[in-house]
């Protein structure tokens, strides 16, 4: 946007904000307190005591001691202003931790804390404030800063011409230091800062010999309170004072500046040492940390060949451990010091244990990780601060940065699912250790979602809610067969490995008999070529594709009879995962339609009608029935009967008559209904009887209705 366009936008939105506070609030000028007070730990602040100008405005310094300080606010009202009410508006600069409350003692006490000290300075706060008459906005400027220095040396430093040498400086709240120059050439120094995180490092590299000063004038990033509470980002001068000495020995160079050492291995590294160095090829050099005679002997090195005339190929054995802040080293021949050098000798990183920490699990010392796997790694040994580690054919390799120690160091990494290694190791250095994590398939149980129960016309996945209750059905299973899809147990990176299943068949009868157990076991599906780790699969245990009951039931289920029950449980197997696998049962049920049995009743009082007859006739005596019956079971339950039965056999009418009726005895063919009133399953019931037939001796049609005595066998 450019300028002609953003300023009648600022203009437009400056208006807006003005008409906004216009409606619901007096002027921010206004003063609705008598004091306000800000307390941070032990230390109190107030408007009135602390306040200072800092560009015609009032502003209340505020030293805190970390980032996330919290500040306890204290709002003491003007009783002319008569309060009610005061809130925090929540705002850029600051989070809230406590809403302002109202005290006893008539003041108004909250929390805050501020967002983020780095934005800028100053910060403001704003609160409403809910008069007797109106809402008012106040607004209070505050500038929380931290002590930031830097600790100057109280002697000078001894340097030698011509020579690098870096130098720290120690400071407090290092981060929010700033230099005019990080770079910086003057005729006596060429040198560079860098800040870290609790000191400033100075690379210097002095020129000239002599006694010379270095002057640094630091400033902060962030507005604080001088000595004379002055708001400022100045900081003091820093004057550094170097004595440097005439170069009275060549320097010499080496091509490697870090040389490990390993005690219990005699080592050595070829190294180019130069320019312009006369040593004498095959002749032993020493090399001390001591100019004078006695030094400790940090290396020695034997020269090979003169490279190009200006540099010499030299084979060097490191000894002791050194470092370039311990001060120079002196390359001597016998007793006689012939050059300058430096350089840094370690303890030779080695990877002793290594520890690993998969999702959701412990730190364990086993070294198995698994394709498309992301973990935390722990290496333990010696060394480590200098050491760089990679991980073979892994990627995502990110070192713990905040956990850096000499003994132990962390990374995150992912083994790539299609990692075609059966191994990861470790490199120290860019050189190969024997170190190494055993790559194996991942072997977790997946749902049994790649499980189809298939029947007779219908097809379901073994997970399925519909098999979440008994699966019933009045046509033959003529089949019933467990169909695996091995294309959908690994998908993407989301993979599961082979999976190991036992399957358990029971068949009850239709009296709840179990009447047949099988067993089958040692059940491997192993994921087809869908899975990008197809081609890593042992497939030697793999199984086929579908197992059919009928193989291993002795009695098929085509031929079980009506209500059979059927069931199939499913699991994964144990003892081949350290998780606990699934397990899933399924019934099936073979429906009955119909039911037939014999039945003996008696049936008492009836009442029948003779075909051409006017009258019924007289309620009939005992009576008996040999009855052929046929039952219907209730479509939406299991093996319960209809109360309504459908029959036909021989009836013996008034088999017992009372003394005072004269109805004859008769025998009759008929066809009959009777209604239940009881359990079908009872063995004795009460039915009601309605039908017609034929009676021999009379020799006429007849239709009868009336109570019973049942018994069934």
């Amino acid at each position: 946007m450019n300028n002609t366009t953003s300023k009648p936008c600022i203009s437009i939105l400056a208006i807006l904000f003005s008409l906004l506070l216009a409606n619901i609030s007096h002027p921010l000028s206004a003063q609705t307190y008598s004091n306000v007070f800000f307390r941070i730990d032990t230390t109190t602040y107030s408007i009135k005591q602390n306040a200072i100008n800092y560009h015609d405005q009032k502003i209340i310094p505020l030293r805190i001691n970390n980032l996330q300080e919290i500040v306890d606010v204290s709002f003491y009202p003007d009783p002319i202003s008569q309060v009610q009410e005061v809130q925090f508006y929540d705002n850029a600069a600051i989070d809230l931790v406590d809403t302002i409350v109202h005290l006893s003692n008539g003041t108004y006490s909250g929390k805050f804390k501020f967002h983020n000290l780095q934005v800028g300075n100053p910060q403001t706060l704003l609160l409403k404030v809910k008069t007797a008459n109106a809402i008012i906005n106040e607004s209070i400027q505050l500038i929380p800063y931290q002590i930031t220095n830097v600790t100057g040396l109280s002697d000078p430093i001894e340097l030698v011409a011509g020579e690098d040498k870096t130098i720290e400086l120690s400071a407090t709240n290092a981060s929010n230091l700033q230099f005019n120059t990080l770079q910086e050439s003057t005729p006596d120094f060429d040198y560079s800062i860098i800040t870290n995180e609790n000191a400033i490092s100075i690379s210097l590299h002095p020129k000239k010999s002599g006694l010379h000063n270095l002057v640094l004038t630091p400033q902060t990033k962030t507005l604080y309170l001088n000595d004379k509470d002055e708001l400022t980002t100045k900081l003091p001068p820093i004057s550094l004072s170097f004595n440097v000495k005439p170069s009275r020995l060549y320097y010499v160079n080496l091509d490697k500046s870090e040389f490990y050492i390993d005690n219990h291995v005699e080592d050595y590294e070829e190294v180019q040492m130069g320019p312009k160095c006369d040593f004498e090829v095959g002749k032993v050099y020493r090399i001390e940390n001591r100019l004078e005679p006695g030094g400790k002997l940090i290396a020695e090195f034997i020269p090979k060949a003169v490279i190009a005339d200006t540099k010499m190929l030299c084979v060097l054995y490191p000894y002791s451990l050194h470092s370039p802040a311990e001060g120079y080293l002196y390359i001597k021949q016998g007793n006689e010091v012939r050059y300058l050098t430096n350089f840094t000798v370690t303890p030779k990183p080695t990877i002793e244990h290594l520890a690993l920490l998969h999702d959701g699990e412990d730190w364990t010392t086993a070294d198995i990780v698994h394709p498309g796997e992301s973990l935390q790694v722990r290496v333990e040994g010696k060394g480590l601060t200098h050491a760089k580690i990679n991980f073979s054919n892994c990627i995502n390799i990110k070192q713990d940065t905040a956990r850096i120690f000499d003994d132990v160091l962390f990374y995150s990494i992912k083994v790539p699912t299609n990692i075609n290694k059966k191994v990861i190791y470790l490199e120290i250095n860019h050189k190969r250790t024997k170190v190494e994590l055993v790559v194996k398939e991942n072997l977790k149980p997946r749902n049994l979602d790649f499980v189809t129960l298939a029947t007779e016309g219908q097809n379901l996945p073994f997970t399925s809610l519909a098999l979440n209750k008994p699966l019933v059905d009045q046509n033959v299973f003529k089949s019933v067969v467990l169909q695996f899809n091995p294309a959908i147990i690994d998908q993407g990176e989301e993979l599961y490995g082979k999976q190991y299943l036992d399957l358990e068949i029971k068949v009850y009868s239709n009296k709840n008999e179990l009447t047949e157990i099988q067993h089958v076991e040692n059940i491997v599906i192993c994921p087809d070529q869908a899975s990008v780790r197809s081609p890593y699969y042992d497939r030697k245990d793999a199984f086929r594709s579908s197992i059919n009951l009928n193989d291993y039931l002795t009695r098929k289920t085509y031929e079980l009879e009506g209500w059979t029950r059927i069931e199939i449980v499913l699991k994964h197997a144990a003892g081949h995962y350290n998780e606990t696998g699934y397990s899933r049962k399924v019934v099936l049920i073979k429906r009955k339609i119909t039911d037939y049995n014999l039945e003996v009743s008696f049936p008492a009082g009836l009442l029948t009608k003779r075909y051409g007859a006017n009258d019924v006739s007289e309620l009939n005596g005992l009576s008996m029935a040999f009855l052929g019956q046929m039952s219907f079971y209730e479509k939406n339950n299991i093996k319960v009967l209809h109360p309504l039965k459908l029959g036909a056999g021989f009836m013996v009418l008034n088999l017992l008559s009372p003394a005072t009726s004269a109805a004859p005895v008769d025998v009759g063919a008929v066809v009959i209904a009777s209604l239940l009133p009881m359990k079908q399953d009872s063995k004795f019931n009460f039915p009601i009887y309605f039908g017609t037939g034929y009676l021999f001796r009379s020799g006429s049609w007849f239709s009868l209705v009336g109570p019973g005595v049942q018994f069934n066998f």
